[in-house]
């Protein structure tokens, strides 16, 4: 799927898959906002790059899906989000793959974008030998407005800042490298968890432990129900699907 040029649809319950290429993108989204909720979004195996989400000059919001960033044995990169130029996202209560590329797996890739990143499930199914949850590309203009309650697992580095962090009590504790922050550390990096999970095909957790049924942010006024439209409960679950 490719959006562009001021574009600005609601792509909500679908499920997207690109197919293989050089490049393979699920959503591939140029200068355009829009909102992504509730889609089971999947890359193919490109041989360069496989990227689920893709964004320049997009602040959209993704909220709601299961997104797998796909690769292969062939395939040198493989992102779940990556966001570039402006693309400043909203990215709530999604369960995240940074795929299983050969070289390189990630999460969340940011490039010159302030998200707001609250409530996801971030892990790396492959064994690539770089694997991170969260990585910057610019460690003065690509952090986020507020990184909270996401649980970050099976990546030896959980988040690259300027230097890689690698124990969650550390993520939790990072300063924002944002120019002229006078935000204390932790105000912007709190509640995350590092909590290793067991999903089914459709990315729901068995036996989904307390930490993440009850340690979603509450988006009360912003998000009503989960991945299958069922209703939100106080305190959130993380990730696609609500527990409680």
């Amino acid at each position: 799927m490719h959006n562009q040029n001021g574009t600005q649809p609601d792509i909500s319950y679908n499920r997207i898959e690109s197919g293989n290429a050089l490049q393979s993108w699920g959503v591939y989204n140029d200068n355009c906002g829009f909102f992504l909720v509730g889609n089971d979004i999947r890359a193919g195996y490109g041989t360069v790059y496989s990227i689920a989400i893709y964004a320049i000059n997009s602040p959209i919001k993704i909220i709601n899906n299961t997104i797998r960033g796909g690769g292969g044995s062939d395939t040198d990169y493989s992102y779940g989000i990556d966001l570039w130029s402006n693309s400043d996202a909203q990215i709530f209560n999604n369960t995240i793959d940074g795929g299983t590329a050969d070289t390189g797996s990630y999460g969340i890739s940011i490039f010159n974008a302030a998200p707001l990143i609250r409530s996801n499930i971030i892990f790396i199914s492959g064994s690539a030998p770089e694997r991170i949850g969260i990585t910057e590309g610019d460690p003065f203009n690509s952090s986020p407005v507020e990184f909270t309650n996401n649980n970050i697992y099976n990546c030896p580095i959980l988040y690259q800042n300027r230097n890689p962090i690698l124990d969650i009590t550390e993520v939790n504790y990072l300063w924002m490298d944002i120019p002229g922050n006078t935000v204390a550390p932790g105000d912007l990096t709190e509640h995350n968890i590092s909590v290793v999970l067991t999903l089914n095909a459709d990315f729901r957790i068995l036996s989904p432990p307390l930490s993440v049924r009850e340690g979603g942010a509450d988006l009360t006024g912003m998000v009503t129900g989960d991945k299958d439209e069922n209703p939100r409960t106080v305190p959130w679950s993380i990730g696609a699907y609500e527990y409680d």
